[in-house]
C-alpha cells in the first residue's frame, strides 16, 4: 500500500513536471516571437 501511494506520488510528479516544462518552454516561444516582432522595423 505504501510503496503504491509512493509510485503514484512518483507519476503524478513526472507527469506535473512535464506540464510545467513544457508551458515554460511555450512561454519562452512565445516572448522570443513577441521581442522578435517588437524589434522588426
Amino acid at each position: 500500500m505504501t510503496q503504491l501511494r509512493r509510485g503514484e506520488k512518483t507519476l503524478l510528479f513526472v507527469i506535473v513536471r512535464d506540464i510545467v516544462e513544457t508551458h515554460i518552454a511555450s512561454i519562452i516561444k512565445l516572448n522570443i516571437l513577441q521581442a522578435n516582432i517588437n524589434h522588426s522595423p
